[in-house]
Parts: structure tokens; sequence; C-alpha cells
């Protein structure tokens, strides 16, 4: 893909977007195009990049893997502002920069990376997820387009949502409203699962978090859990 209608002037405020291959950063005044570099290999970008102390960090979809790329520069930024390449990725749901350190959890299986090399520092399956699970696709083992058959595809089985952190846990809502939590420590310590509704609601929502309040919305009703 070719760019040649770059924004030459200087400035330090971006807009960011994810797409197949690709990650643009663009002016926000003019919406003219900064740099480009190639990302994710991966024809499908779901998952939100994020950025923290002047690194982006960008997953994609069936197999697109993830990378870290520096900002700033100008044009075609690929050869000299790749930070590090990773073989997996989050999928759908965006995952959590602590303490430097990148959480997410996909098909059953919680991942935790080094943020500054890229390098893996876990990846376990949840336990009592070892087969797959009629009624989330975190159950799953394999990835595309399962259908609705617990294959974590975009069938009714599927989970759309994106973790959240609060006091140095994970909270990820499946489709079928189990809450997995996970300690974000560097070894793999699961805290356990609750299950909200048991009405065969879905839920694809990310959760919100305000003032010690916990808020989950599924396709049927909106929860509010606080002590």
């Amino acid at each position: 893909m070719e760019h040649t209608d770059y924004c030459q002037q200087e400035w330090s405020r971006f807009d960011l977007l994810a797409v197949p291959y690709e990650m643009w950063a663009y002016n926000p005044d003019s919406g003219r195009l900064r740099w480009l570099s190639e990302a994710v290999m991966s024809d499908s970008v779901c998952s939100s990049p994020i950025e923290a102390d002047g690194i982006i960090y960008a997953m994609g979809e069936r197999g697109g893997g993830s990378v870290a790329i520096k900002t700033g520069g100008k044009g075609d930024v690929t050869k000299t502002h790749l930070a590090w390449e990773g073989k997996n990725g989050s999928r759908i749901g965006t995952p959590i920069l602590w303490e430097n350190r990148l959480y997410w959890i996909s098909s059953g299986i919680v991942n935790c990376r080094d943020a500054k090399t890229g390098e893996e520092i876990y990846a376990e399956r949840i336990p009592g997820n070892a087969t797959p699970d009629s009624s989330s696709s975190l159950g799953g083992n394999r990835g595309g387009f399962g259908g609705g058959r617990g294959r974590g595809g975009f069938g009714r089985s599927a989970d759309y949502a994106s973790a959240v952190a609060v006091d140095g846990h994970l909270f990820q809502i499946t489709g079928s409203g189990k809450t997995l939590v996970v300690k974000m420590t560097k070894d793999f310590k699961f805290v356990g699962r609750n299950k909200i509704a048991e009405d065969g609601s879905r839920f694809s929502g990310t959760p919100a978090i305000d003032d010690g309040q916990f808020f989950l919305r599924s396709d049927k009703h909106l929860y509010c859990i606080a002590k």
C-alpha cells in the first residue's frame, strides 16, 4: 500500500488508527497522514492500539501477531521505529498495560509479555477450561469463525469485551457472563471466575468502573456490583 501525501509540519499530537497490515498516525487538526508503519500481519484488526512512554502496542486477529512501534517520525517508519514483534495477539479485546507488562486473555489462555522487549513471560490456560465450553469462546482451543459452536469465532459464543484492571487484578467478562479474575504479577495467579446471570443472556460490552462500583451490561440487564 503506497502513501505519498504526508503532513510535513511539526506536531506532537496525533490520532492513531490500526488497520490491516499497518499503523497510521494522523494530524488531528488537518486529518493528513503523519507517519505509518507496517504492523500486524492480519486482514482484520479489532483490538485497539494502546500507547505508553512513546511506544504503541498493537495486536492483530487470527494469527496476525503483535507489534510495538516507537512514535514520531515522518512517512514510512517501519525500518526505523519497530521495537519488537510477537507471534500471538489478543484477537478482539484490547490488552492491559500494567507495570511494564502486557496482559490479555484469548481462547482460554492468559498471556503476559514484557512490554519493553516483547519477551513472553507466561501463557497459561485458565484452570477448568481445558476443553471447549459451549457457552463461551474462552473455553475453545482454536480461533476462526466458530459459528456459535464454542470455538472462539464470530458466532454466539464469541467474546467481544476488553479486560479492565482494578487494584492489580485483571477482570475479563466472557460472552456467557463469566468474569475471570487474574492477579497481574510476573507469575501466573488465577483468582477465580464469577457468573452473574443464569438466564442465557449475552455480555459483549467492556465493564465500566467508577467510585468502587463495577458495571456490567448484558443484552437484557445492566448490573452494578459494589461493596
